[in-house]
């Protein structure tokens, strides 16, 4: 068995053509090009039981040669892939398992079961340049730049990418590497493999939204290496979204990516003193912005499903939430289509990159004193410091203004971050419950800032429509209408949870803090 570790950047054809003949390729790379045609079977049960474990067999075909391969997943870190792999010689096309050593890939298959299983799925046909890189660090990086295509039955795809593979050295100066490229010739972050690609290609299937994984921060682990994992999984949620935002055909991607990113700045926060690199306050802004830029998209969708869908539901036929609903799919398609480019933009890609190399550089280092304790009482004042603030933000709660509410709102969103962080290192009842009383206010706060957002969307359309001279039914009187009645419908729930505020409250004080 071998571990691959590879970034993926994607170019578009015109790009990886100049890319191929610049002056900084041919200065960085070793020795002349190796071209190469690969042609490649992938495998897999009918029922998809590799690609559901998001492992690949695959036989290739290199001149007379036939290669065997299964890969595995190992983690990966901001774009950066960690994968098992195994590869033998074999005669023909059809994948023969047994041609493995006893003990090798019968650690992730089942290879007697599953020989028999397997059929072909889809295939692979594209030209190689392969280069030897230097980095850096006395490392070694084989740079592969692909071209051709993905084929199932009579659907197509087009392969049009660069693959760095780390043969020798570490993940930092890989990324400063794909930096330099990128600042030659603008890329985007690839993270889906071509077996990936494939079996959507080959199922009609879509890229799907991916949710926050469960940690593994063990008590053995340092507070240097406590955010390195949570970093690394906030990133991987975040990336892990990339394909389902630029498909956009799923608002839940554009929502998990924007949890991803909230989770990632709330981690820094969290280690302020473990991450004392006046470059991580840098990164923390990018993703900021980043956060910032799918913001409008995910307004439109909350309005559109949670504030606008429930009225038309209820209402059925009421004229005037028609023209409405009609402006606020137009804004929505307008934000969404900002979202994707901010996505798409050489200004996402600098950041993954940069965050990608800070973080590897981080997790080799731990350079701040701090980031040696032990990760348990570093968890254990970090949640009391959090736990206080949500007290104390929520004090005279019967008299609190909109802002402060939206301010304890903001305060329990951090806590519940952080209880999740760490939730590893204590009981996982004791961490469910915690959470559980924490839902009510949450769900309360929550309702309250999406009506708040409906209600300046609605505004924003008014202000629009008015400035443009166009008019929605029976002119302002008929929008008029229709964001009373929306405005309406749940401020009547709103007010009836807000008389059980003070019980919601009760139940949040009552939680015991488990990690002392």
């Amino acid at each position: 068995m071998s571990h691959e570790t590879e970034l993926k950047l994607s170019y578009t054809p015109e790009a990886l053509a100049r890319l191929k003949q610049s002056a900084e390729v041919r200065r960085l790379a070793r020795g002349s090009a190796r071209p190469q045609r690969l042609l490649t079977i992938y495998y897999d049960t009918a029922d998809g039981q590799l690609a559901a474990q998001k492992i690949s067999v695959r036989v290739r075909q290199v001149g007379q040669r036939r290669i065997l391969c299964v890969k595995a997943p190992g983690g990966s870190l901001a774009g950066l892939a960690f994968r098992r792999e195994w590869e033998t010689d074999i005669t023909g096309d059809v994948p023969d398992l047994a041609a493995f050593p006893p003990g090798t890939v019968d650690t992730v298959l089942n290879t007697a079961w599953l020989g028999p299983r397997l059929a072909p799925v889809f295939e692979t046909d594209f030209n190689r340049i392969e280069r030897e890189v230097p980095l850096s660090d006395g490392g070694m990086v084989r740079l592969a730049m692909d071209e051709g295509e993905i084929r199932a039955g009579d659907a197509s795809m087009a392969i049009c990418e660069v693959e760095l593979e780390l043969a020798e050295g570490g993940p930092a100066a890989l990324f400063e590497l794909a930096q330099l490229l990128h600042r030659t010739e603008p890329a985007a972050i690839g993270m889906r493999t071509k077996a990936a690609r494939g079996m959507e290609l080959a199922h009609g299937l879509s890229p799907k939204p991916t949710s926050a994984v469960d940690l593994n921060v063990t008590a053995a682990d340092t507070a240097g290496a406590a955010f390195s994992h949570i970093a690394t999984a906030c990133i991987g949620q975040w990336l892990g979204n990339l394909d389902a935002v630029l498909a956009d055909k799923d608002p839940e991607g554009i929502h998990q990516m924007r949890v991803a990113l909230r989770r990632l700045r709330s981690a820094f926060r969290l280690f302020r003193e473990v991450v004392t690199d006046p470059e991580a306050a840098v990164l923390s802004a990018e993703v900021r912005w980043l956060a910032a830029a799918l913001g409008p998209a995910r307004d439109w969708d909350v309005f559109t499903e949670e504030a606008l869908g429930p009225v038309a539901r209820g209402l059925g036929e009421e004229e005037s939430l028609a023209p409405l609903a009609q402006a606020a799919a137009s804004s929505s398609a307008e934000a969404h289509r900002e979202a994707v480019d901010a996505v798409a933009s050489a200004r996402h890609t600098d950041l993954v990159l940069a965050l990608g190399r800070w973080l590897a550089g981080f997790a080799e280092t731990e350079a701040a004193e701090a980031a040696t304790q032990p990760v348990a009482g570093f968890a254990a004042r970090s949640l009391d410091r959090a736990w206080k603030r949500v007290r104390k933000s929520g004090r005279h709660l019967s008299r609190l203004s909109s802002e402060e509410l939206h301010a304890l709102r903001i305060e329990i969103k951090r806590l519940r971050y952080a209880v999740e962080f760490f939730a590893a290192l204590h009981d996982h009842r004791e961490v469910r419950g915690f959470l559980s009383g924490l839902k009510g206010m949450q769900d309360f706060l929550g309702h309250m800032n999406d009506l708040d957002v409906a209600r300046r969307l609605m505004d924003d359309l008014v202000a629009e429509r008015r400035f443009s001279g166009r008019s929605y039914v029976r002119g302002d009187a008929g929008m008029a209408r229709a964001e009373g009645l929306v405005i309406g419908w749940h401020a009547a729930g709103l007010a009836r949870d807000r008389r059980h505020l003070t019980e919601l409250w009760a139940r949040v004080l009552a939680q015991e803090p488990y990690w002392r």
